[in-house]
């Protein structure tokens, strides 16, 4: 598989294959349920300090830094979500999306803890870390994908699954090579997902309604290849 300065080995070619289709792998999937279940037994609702929007995601992300019901997901979401939108000031033309950023969360937060200090440090922490989360955005088209990752798990027999972090030590060159791979195999499970699904984790907020795989048991989704049509019936809405 050709890289845009060499070629990639065998070795790490098959590595960055396993990747890509260990995102929303049936295992992956069982994860989501899961996360699903747990939000549901757990009953546990972040407070909403904002719409939906910058100062949301920046609350939504402290939120999932500090408590015990957060995910991985959710932070990753919060992070993409800050990191975009300075990335767009930035190629705007903005002096300081930095600090245009910060300052538009601060007027749009609704409680007093509006510290511009801690506000802009979070920013470039977070920011920072969520490099890799935007290039798999752009891979899939879709914020989508930060939901799918694997936890740990792979969807081929013998080979060590994949993890988020796995995820963050690729390279440029390497998103480059997954994009042309996703393109070509990934994109149709994720068009019947709706778009935004992501903001169920982002804002850690259940919708009024149910997802069809919630009702799906674990041993039947494991057994549905990858490619499997039923997958795209996975997060049809189900109103009781």
């Amino acid at each position: 598989m050709p890289l845009a300065k060499e070629s990639m080995g065998w070795a790490e070619a098959d590595r960055l294959m396993q990747m890509v289709f260990n995102i929303a792998s049936p295992a992956a999937l069982v994860g989501v349920k899961h996360l699903l279940h747990h939000m549901r037994t757990e009953q546990v609702s972040r407070p909403r300090t904002a719409a939906c929007g910058l100062a949301a995601a920046f609350a939504a992300g402290d939120w999932h830094a500090t408590n015990e019901h957060a995910s991985r997901v959710g932070l990753a979401l919060a992070s993409w979500f800050l990191h975009a939108h300075r990335q767009q000031l930035q190629q705007s033309g903005h002096p300081d999306p930095v600090g245009q950023t910060v300052q538009e969360i601060c007027s749009q937060l609704r409680d007093s803890d509006t510290d511009p200090r801690r506000i802009r440090e979070k920013v470039l922490k977070w920011t920072k870390r969520a490099w890799a989360w935007n290039q798999l955005v752009q891979v899939a088209g879709s914020a989508n994908v930060l939901c799918f990752l694997p936890q740990g798990v792979g969807y081929f027999s013998g080979q060590e699954g994949s993890c988020m972090t796995h995820y963050r030590d690729l390279t440029r060159d390497h998103f480059t090579a997954m994009e042309f791979v996703f393109q070509q195999y990934r994109v149709p499970f994720f068009r019947s997902v709706p778009a935004n699904f992501f903001e169920v984790f982002l804002y850690h907020q259940l919708p009024p309604y149910r997802f069809a795989i919630e009702d799906w048991t674990d041993y039947d989704i494991l057994q549905e290849p990858l490619d499997s049509v039923r997958f795209d019936q996975a997060f049809r809405p189900i109103v009781d």
